[in-house]
Order: C-alpha cells, then structure tokens, then sequence
C-alpha cells in the first residue's frame, strides 16, 4: 500500500509540474504574467505601459513581447515593435537580475521634455530600477528618435541601431566596474534650435567603456 501510495504521490507531482510548465508556455500565462510587470514597471518610470502580446519560454528563460506601448493613450512616448529578453541561466547572489540577452526592434521614441526640475528632486543615477539589473548582449534595430527641449531645440534620428557586448579580459577592469563592447550606427540625424541646423547623414562609433557610472 505504502509503495502505491508513494507512486501515486510521484505521479501527482510529475503531472503538475507537466501541466505547471505548459500553462507557463501559453499565450494567457505569458499575457497575464506580462501584465503584471508592465504594471510594475509603468508604476517604477510614472508612466503606463501597454504590451499586445507576450510569450514565455521556461525552457531557453525567455521573454518575447510585442507592441510595447508607453506613455498616456493616443501620446505613446515609446512604441516598440518586439523586445526579447533572456535571463542568465545561472544567477548570481547579491539581488541582481541577471540579463543574458536583451533584442529591442523598432523602437519609436517621442518625447518632449519639460522644464521642471524646480519643481521635483533631481533623479537618482543610474535610476534605482536599472541598479538592480545586470546585461549582458544588448542590440537595438531601427530606432527612431523625436526629442524636443525646453528650449524648443529638436532632435531627431531617422534610424539608430546599437549593438553591446560584455568586453573579455583583454581590458581588465577594478571589481564593480565591468566593461562592454558597443557598436553605433547613425543615419538621417538632426539638430535645430531655431537658429541653426545640424545635419549628418550618417555616423558611426564603436569602442569600449567601463560601466561603473
């Protein structure tokens, strides 16, 4: 009896975890667990944030989202197409969230800043929500950018496209100050504030830094 008990009991538990890991991998789990953290982030940037569409994938630990909307209805301040994240197989003590990979396609970034820092307590840097991640691979594709200044000068970018890698030992750098490999590419890019007007039709910059500001 003990046996059959224990078998039924092993049974149990390998059709739950079954059933727990292909919930996980439908589309209503990733929706809901997404619209939990979008809640959660819109709270931590003040601002909302819409995703039309969310995947998990327990098994590769990643996260595909689609029309990432932020920003009030009808006035997003940022659009994106499609964002991947993957997290770190193995996660390292100290509280961090540990970002293997991050994909943002599409972007579209339009925001108009105000002048009102009399007005508020100047922002932590780096933003507390940002200290409590760690990435590694990061690639931005076709991003676009329409900035406006208080002052009324414009920036915009026609296309932006980044690319991010943690650097390897050749740079050796102190504890808490790793280092990354990036890769910019600027096309269509313009400055005007109303007196003149800055053009380049196309930049590029690569190097590596230190991420300890």
């Amino acid at each position: 009896m003990k046996r059959w008990l224990l078998l039924g009991l092993v049974l149990f538990v390998g059709a739950a975890v079954a059933a727990t890991w292909t919930l996980l991998r439908t589309e209503w789990a990733g929706t809901h667990l997404c619209g939990i953290a979008a809640r959660a982030a819109g709270k931590a940037v003040g601002l909302p944030i819409e995703v039309a569409a969310c995947r998990l994938d327990p098994a590769r630990l990643q996260l595909d989202l689609e029309g990432v909307r932020a920003g009030p209805p009808g006035a997003p301040v940022l659009e994106v197409e499609s964002v991947r994240v993957r997290l770190a197989a193995m996660q390292a003590l100290g509280g961090k969230l540990q970002i293997a990979e991050l994909s943002v396609k599409h972007p579209r970034l339009a925001l108009a800043t105000k002048d009102d820092a009399n007005d508020r307590a100047p922002a932590a840097c780096p933003p507390d929500l940002l200290s409590r991640v760690e990435l590694g691979a990061v690639s931005i594709e076709d991003a676009r950018v329409d900035l406006r200044l208080p002052s009324g000068a414009r920036l915009s970018v026609a296309r932006a496209d980044l690319r991010a890698d943690p650097a390897g030992s050749a740079w050796p750098a102190g504890p808490g100050a790793p280092r990354s490999r990036f890769d910019v590419r600027v096309a269509g890019a313009r400055f005007e504030d109303g007196t003149r007007s800055v053009a380049a039709s196309a930049a590029h910059a690569a190097g590596e830094i230190a991420l300890d500001l």
